[in-house]
């Protein structure tokens, strides 16, 4: 479908819609309980039954039944909702999931800009500003408008689309894609799906022209590890040998020294020999923590706990470690790699969950590869190219992989300006936001019109 059977005219207005409906969104506190840090204002008292991605699921009930588009609400636990719509297509071939999570991390309010509300959605100097602006209430909106353009415009479809908004992500999925697949795998089961990619992205140059777009075709998986120092709790009036805090630092900087080794797979290797053809550049040896993040386990501190009054030694001292595992890595050698780099008297290491084993990488090489490549050298060249890329954390995708769907993650549009998704002050550029609807729309249109 080469041409975009919308009108061009029609787009501005296309486009406002959606930012209005993404503003609705993200002033929608979709905090997961799971990331609501000890700074914030506290949660309901227990008992209380809060409501997190439930809220959001009925705004987008309700902007997709002004289009005609019937939905379902699956709640895991009460307020814990997934929200699930289908377009039909003539089913002469198969469905194409759109993915998105709707719940977000905490805030830190006073580590935001004055006089912006990390729940407001205020467009200041063209960027939208909120928590979720960026990860991911941007493109459940994109996804959700283009279920609505679509059924506006009588479109024809090849294949059923399906919309999940979800639950859960931000702590690992059990109330979202993993409750979707338990319990309603019928209702998403898909041949391709679209979700979000940090690697997934226009590359641009310094004078802002797209260089190579990325889309992301495999994951890494989380392992989250305790690292536990003991030793004498007593009066800070003495300077003890075996004071945990001073062992919990000299087994973090042994961490800090430790480099595990560049590995490739099928997708990084792919990667790399296209960064390396069309740009000379050999981005498994770059200094950047984003590109060695690609070819290494990464391992990160992320939570410190030891002691709570001033003149009291703690008798244990806590780290928390955030360790992202590339597909081949053996979790079995990891973890034996990082007794060896710890291991000290008093000193222990605790998973808190195995780590599973990385199913297929998603084919380079089928429909929807065809579809994005088509729409990218439409929209920003002939010669621009889409390499696939492995992403740098875990995403619901790796889930549905797992159930044999070739799975993506992407980022629509193209940013110069860091977002701060998980950090401060989160934000996305409005008109770029517009033209990565329409994007999106016609890569959609290219892989699933009739």
């Amino acid at each position: 479908m080469p041409q975009c059977p919308i009108p061009k005219a029609d787009w501005t207005a296309l486009g406002n819609e959606a930012v209005a409906l993404l503003q609705e969104l993200v002033r929608i506190d979709t905090r997961n309980p799971e990331n609501i840090g000890p700074d914030e204002e506290p949660p309901p008292p227990p008992g209380t039954v809060r409501q997190v991605e439930t809220p959001a699921d009925l705004v987008l009930q309700a902007a997709l039944q002004k289009d005609g588009i019937a939905s379902n609400i699956y709640e895991a636990k009460p307020g814990r909702g997934n929200i699930v719509a289908r377009l039909r297509g003539n089913d002469s071939e198969k469905p194409v999931l759109l993915l998105g999570h709707l719940d977000v991390v905490g805030i830190t309010r006073k580590n935001w800009k004055p006089g912006i509300d990390p729940f407001g959605a205020q467009i200041i100097d063209g960027r939208l500003y909120g928590r979720g602006a960026s990860d991911m209430k941007d493109l459940v909106t994109i996804e959700a408008m283009t279920l609505k353009i679509l059924k506006r415009y009588g479109i024809k479809l090849k294949r059923d689309l399906i919309l999940a908004g979800v639950a859960d992500e931000e702590a690992g999925g059990a109330l979202g894609i993993k409750f979707l697949i338990a319990q309603h795998w019928n209702e998403i089961a898909a041949e391709f799906s679209f979700n979000e990619g940090a690697t997934g992205v226009p590359t641009l140059s310094k004078d802002g022209k797209v260089l190579w777009i990325g889309i992301e075709a495999t994951d890494k998986r989380t392992l989250i590890v305790d690292i536990l120092a003991t030793g004498t709790a007593a009066h800070a009036s003495s300077e003890l040998p075996d004071n945990s805090i001073y062992a919990l630092a000299r087994a973090l900087t042994r961490l800090e020294q430790y480099e595990r080794p560049v590995v490739l797979n099928e997708v990084s290797a792919q990667y790399a020999r296209a960064m390396r053809a069309l740009f000379g550049q050999d981005l498994t040896a770059s200094a950047s923590a984003y590109q060695r993040a690609i070819f290494r386990d990464a391992i990160v501190p992320t939570v410190l706990n030891a002691g709570s009054i001033a003149n009291v030694i703690p008798g244990q001292a806590l780290a928390t470690l955030d360790c992202r595992l590339l597909p081949t890595t053996d979790a079995n050698e990891f973890f034996a790699a990082l007794h060896r780099v710890l291991d000290a008297k008093g000193v222990t290491i605790n998973a808190r969950a195995p780590v599973p084993p990385s199913p297929p990488p998603s084919g380079v090489e089928n429909a929807l590869i065809a579809a994005y490549t088509n729409v990218t050298q439409r929209t920003y060249g002939s010669t621009i190219p889409v390499v696939p890329t492995q992403g740098v954390g875990t995403t619901d995708s790796f889930y549905l992989r797992q159930k044999g769907v070739n799975a993506y993650g992407l980022r629509p549009f193209a940013d110069a300006t860091p977002e701060g998704a998980h950090g401060n002050n989160e934000s996305i550029p409005v008109d770029a936001f517009k033209r990565g609807l329409r994007f999106f729309v016609e890569v959609i249109l290219e892989l699933a019109g009739a």
